[in-house]
């Protein structure tokens, strides 16, 4: 069974967002996994690691089959329906199951629009960290900075031109300088944002 992407990250650094005590999957006995927790050195009122949690999950998971009232199938849910006081389900090889419970994990989904910008026009960016809008906003400061490069390199080769004519101060050079360090840091800044964050 696949994790996730929030329990299948190996950084010790990626913290659950609630606290252990709260995070039992046994609805009978909610201190579960904070007992769990602080057997390995934790602390019932801690974050534990997302890792930590996932093989708590997994292990849960294991017992529940090998106890015979789990199955895992896998395979693409296409229909499901209320037979009784459970679940039918359809597959998309055509075969079906019968369950006592369905749960329907669907993720993090892109926000809704909120209903004050419904109809405000193509411009609104709807998900400020999807692929399209990322897309748009790297190459709107990479084509900006390169504006920024192209004017500082006219701006050099101008200025050694003046110089070469004694028609340039020392104070026209270091301006020329300071303008190429800015576009530096320009640099700097559109280079964490896009590339390392």
């Amino acid at each position: 069974m696949g994790k996730g992407v929030a329990y299948s990250t190996t950084e010790a650094a990626h913290l659950l967002n609630v606290r252990a005590e709260s995070m039992s999957v046994l609805a009978g006995d909610p201190g579960h996994f904070a007992r769990r927790f602080e057997a390995e050195g934790g602390s019932p009122r801690g974050f534990a690691e997302r890792r930590f949690f996932a093989a708590y999950l997994a292990e849960i998971l294991n017992e529940a089959v090998e106890s015979g009232c789990t199955e895992l199938v896998e395979d693409e849910v296409v229909r499901a329906s209320r037979a009784g006081e459970g679940w039918s389900l359809g597959f998309a090889d055509g075969s079906t199951a019968q369950t006592d419970a369905l749960v329907v994990a669907v993720g993090n989904q892109e926000p809704d629009t909120l209903p004050a910008f419904e109809g405000i026009g193509p411009r609104f960016v709807r998900n400020p960290w999807g692929d399209a809008s990322f897309g748009a906003y790297f190459f709107l400061l990479t084509g900006f900075h390169g504006t920024h490069v192209l004017t500082g390199v006219v701006i050099l080769v101008s200025t050694a031109i003046r110089l070469a004519g004694n028609r340039s101060t020392k104070d026209g050079v270091e301006m020329a300088g300071l303008y190429w360090h800015f576009v530096d840091l320009v640099w700097v800044f559109i280079f964490t944002l896009f590339y390392l964050l």
